[in-house]
């Protein structure tokens, strides 16, 4: 009898620690409010802008390094992703993802057309002028819908060398996109020509090590991480020149390297095969902060699971998850919400 007390007592803690958290959330958005948040631009895109964990490695996107070119002002969100268009990163439901937390005032960084010029690929497939323009109208009205601001930027170039000219594999992409800015008024960064003018002005044999065909020898299309971090600073200075909210927070980004790794391939390609290369399987960026707690519910890192975890997820409470918020995401659903509070009050007053 003794130990069924004890159980319903111990459940009675329990709901009362969740209702108590409800309120030191609600506390906690309206401070987190009234202390104006963070600027958040959420990326949607392919395998060139994704963000890869160490076992990839040297594989990097471009949208895991482009917050090195701001200051802590600005919280990026890269939802970018490996195999898909922009046809198929809406029937997957993940624009609705963003869509559900975007904030008035952030920003929609939106670039598709590797996969969406996959004709094998019905599932992938958008073609240029019809339903890639439509897919795009889409990224742009629900982020307006929501007070956000869209960036539409144009596929960044493979490395398809002719003739000693690097060549435009999506230009049907690249004007369908400018022509959908031009309709919608939206800012448009062309990274197509700004990575092929980067490209020519080093050279073919400084381009070589920017892409993973340096280390296997068959992969044009996507990115090593001194690739990755070039593209990232490309784009930031096209950032700075559409002189947008964001770009005040810039921080450096207007300097071109003075030197690139150079790598000699083993032989200059004459041509490079227009299709994109079957893309790896996704991958989720693992990296945790260097003061992660060793148990998870134990956020502040005082030894003991106590209020003050809660209200650590009371800050961060609906917000998707990212490198810069991980380890309030407990239960690791993806999302910072009732789910992790529920697995801190059953460890609550718990000594580590």
């Amino acid at each position: 009898m003794g130990k069924f007390i004890r159980k319903v007592l111990s459940m009675g803690l329990i709901f009362f620690i969740i209702f108590t958290c409800l309120a030191v959330i609600r506390l906690g958005s309206l401070n987190v409010d009234a202390a104006d948040v963070k600027t958040t631009v959420y990326i949607c895109g392919d395998s060139t802008v994704q963000t890869y964990s160490a076992r990839y490695a040297p594989q990097a996107g471009w949208g895991q390094f482009i917050g090195d070119y701001f200051t802590s002002d600005v919280l990026f969100v890269n939802k970018a992703i490996a195999g898909r268009s922009s046809k198929s990163f809406i029937a997957d439901g993940r624009l609705d993802e963003i869509i559900n937390v975007i904030k008035p005032n952030d920003y929609l960084f939106v670039q598709f057309g590797h996969n969406d010029a996959t004709i094998s690929n019905p599932e992938r497939y958008a073609e240029a002028g019809t339903t890639y323009k439509e897919c795009l109208r889409q990224f742009i009205n629900r982020a307006r819908e929501k007070g956000a601001i869209p960036i539409l930027i144009t596929p960044v170039a493979r490395l398809n060398y002719v003739n000693g000219t690097f060549k435009n594999d999506f230009p049907a992409y690249c004007t369908a996109m400018k022509e959908v800015a031009n309709e919608k008024n939206v800012p448009c960064i062309d990274l197509m020509s700004k990575s092929l003018s980067y490209y020519a002005s080093i050279g073919y044999d400084r381009v070589y090590p920017l892409y993973l065909v340096s280390s296997n020898g068959t992969d044009y299309t996507h990115f090593t991480e001194a690739g990755a971090k070039q593209i990232a600073r490309i784009v930031s200075e096209g950032v700075k020149e559409l002189g947008i909210g964001i770009s005040k927070y810039l921080v450096g980004a207007a300097v071109t390297p003075t030197s690139t790794p150079t790598q000699k391939p083993t032989y200059t390609p004459t041509a490079i095969p227009t299709s994109t290369p079957t893309e790896k399987p996704e991958a989720t960026a693992t990296k945790n902060p260097t003061n992660t707690p060793i148990v998870s519910e134990d956020l502040n890192g005082d030894n003991i699971v106590n209020m003050a975890d809660v209200i650590l997820i009371a800050i961060y409470f609906n917000q998707m998850v990212n490198d810069g918020n991980r380890r309030y995401d407990v239960n690791g659903d993806g999302v910072i919400n009732m789910g992790d509070v529920i697995k801190i009050a059953i460890s609550f007053n718990k000594s580590i």
